[in-house]
């Protein structure tokens, strides 16, 4: 059955459960950076490529990039994507789904160009000014990092340390709309 199908049968059925048996959702608390269960048929997310772990062991920094607030996050998500990647792949049975959705950019130059993210960041940047804290203290706040296409796929091509299980079926960026910034720009309030 598809992804969809499945969907529609768990929303059919009572508390959740599928009557397909032995089929059930299952949501786990913790972080996908840590193997959250034994054993799974499908994993998905639509945040937990794009939000940064900055409480995860693999956010330590290296210290020759603490100077550079960029470099660093993109250390971090870097790391944090090849982490997630073989933990999910101890966890996936053969055959098994991983279904990502997540925010990203186009290419490099136009990482800080998503509108929304950057009045955030600006937000949280002028907070942490009058704060008395560096203006990078502010990135903090909103830990996201926007990757390419080419990053997300870097490690499942070229990476002989990922696990080979993984076979990419669609990949793309595409360009959405944020309602609530389209709201924004509309009337000036969200």
């Amino acid at each position: 059955a598809s992804l969809s199908e499945h969907l529609a049968s768990w929303r059919r059925s009572s508390a959740g459960i599928s009557r397909r048996e032995g089929t059930f959702p299952l949501v786990a608390a913790g972080s996908f950076l840590d193997r959250l269960v034994p054993v799974a048929h499908m994993v998905a997310s639509n945040a937990v490529a794009h939000w940064l772990d900055l409480t995860h062991a693999s956010a330590m920094p290296d210290a020759a990039l603490l100077h550079n607030a960029d470099e660093c996050f993109a250390s971090i998500a870097e790391r944090q994507w090849r982490t997630l990647l073989e933990v999910t792949a101890r966890e996936l049975v053969p055959g098994g789904k991983l279904i990502f959705s997540f925010m990203g950019c186009a290419s490099t130059d136009t990482r800080d160009q998503h509108a929304p993210l950057r009045l955030l960041r600006n937000a949280a940047e002028r907070v942490a000014t009058q704060a008395g804290l560096p203006p990078e203290f502010g990135r903090s706040v909103v830990p996201i990092y926007l990757r390419t296409r080419a990053e997300t796929l870097e490690p499942l091509i070229d990476d002989p340390e990922i696990p080979s299980r993984f076979q990419v079926d669609y990949c793309k960026v595409e360009s959405i709309e944020c309602p609530y910034f389209s709201h924004f720009r509309r009337i000036g309030d969200a």
